[in-house]
C-alpha cells in the first residue's frame, strides 16, 4: 500500500473517530457497521471524477488527475498546472494537492503549490519504477 492511500486512510479514520468521542474503537466500528446493515447504501463513488463549471474542468478526484497526465512529462505536467483556464484559482490546485496526499497548506502560493504538486507526482513515479524493478 503506497503512503498515500495510508495518508487517506488515517484522514478519514480521524473524520469518523471525531464523532465518537470517548468511545473506543471497537464501538465505533461496531456501530457503522449496525448502520450500514440497518440501511442499505446504493452510492456511486465514481460519479465525482470531473465537473465542468464555466467551462474549466475542475478535478474532483485526483485518480482522474493522474490518469490524465500519465504520459506527461513533468514539463508538460508543469505547462497544464500553470494553465489558468485549467487551474484559475488555487483552491483547484490545493484539492489536486490534498487528493494526491498533501496536506493542505493555506498560505502557500501558486507556485509552491505547483511545486509540491510536481514533486509528489515525481516521488511516485520514482517510488513506482523501483517497486517494478523488485518484482
Amino acid at each position: 500500500m503506497k503512503s498515500k492511500d495510508l495518508i487517506k486512510i488515517f484522514e478519514l479514520s480521524s473524520k469518523i473517530l471525531s464523532y465518537y468521542k470517548n468511545k473506543d474503537i471497537v464501538y465505533a466500528l461496531t456501530d457503522i457497521l449496525k448502520m450500514c446493515e440497518d440501511k442499505p447504501v446504493d452510492v456511486v463513488f465514481d460519479k465525482q471524477l470531473t465537473i465542468e463549471k464555466n467551462n474549466v474542468l475542475i478535478y474532483e478526484n485526483s485518480e482522474k488527475f493522474l490518469l490524465k497526465i500519465k504520459n506527461m512529462s513533468l514539463e508538460e505536467i508543469k505547462a497544464h498546472l500553470d494553465d489558468k483556464t485549467i487551474f484559475p484559482n488555487i483552491e483547484s490546485l490545493r484539492s489536486i494537492s490534498v487528493g494526491l496526499g498533501f496536506k493542505s497548506q493555506p498560505r502557500a502560493s501558486r507556485d509552491i503549490t505547483i511545486h509540491t504538486i510536481l514533486k509528489l507526482i515525481d516521488r511516485s513515479r520514482i517510488e513506482e519504477s523501483i517497486s517494478t524493478r523488485n518484482e
